[in-house]
């Protein structure tokens, strides 16, 4: 008896955080930015990553495992809840490819190692899409 409860609350709970993923809400139309991987032609020393990593914006939805707990607990939440104090730094808007410029992000990385010194640089951008999901690559 004791092993069947132990056994049902434990799939209870990883369907639950199977579940907590927070792209139920997000439309179709647009989709939600995960962030972006920055690929270097040749070897760069630690100053020029440091820098370039800095200038790309914005930050994604931070991701726990394979879930975004930020973006569901804001989806959960209603408008009068989500204004308190408390939840302040526990909940997180859901940052959507709408709200990203990439070719500004990539002028901006170009501006940054021209002003370290490597004057022909080239940085160009490609967009990689899944289901709902946006991600870019410098």
């Amino acid at each position: 008896m004791r092993q069947s409860f132990i056994i049902s609350a434990f799939v209870f709970v990883m369907i639950s955080a199977i579940s907590c993923t927070g792209l139920k809400h997000i439309n179709n139309d647009d989709k939600l930015y995960t962030g972006s991987t920055i690929n270097y032609d040749r070897k760069t020393n630690e100053t020029i990553r440091n820098q370039v990593n800095q200038s790309v914006r914005p930050k994604p939805n931070e991701k726990f495992l394979w879930m975004r707990p930020g973006l569901a607990r804001y989806n959960m939440l209603g408008d009068s809840a989500r204004t308190k104090k408390f939840w302040k730094g526990w909940i997180k808007e859901a940052v959507l490819v709408s709200q990203t410029n990439p070719e500004l992000v990539a002028l901006s990385i170009n501006n940054r190692i021209f002003h370290l010194g490597y004057f022909n640089n080239l940085v160009s951008y490609d967009t990689l899409e899944s289901r709902k999901t946006v991600s870019f690559q410098y």
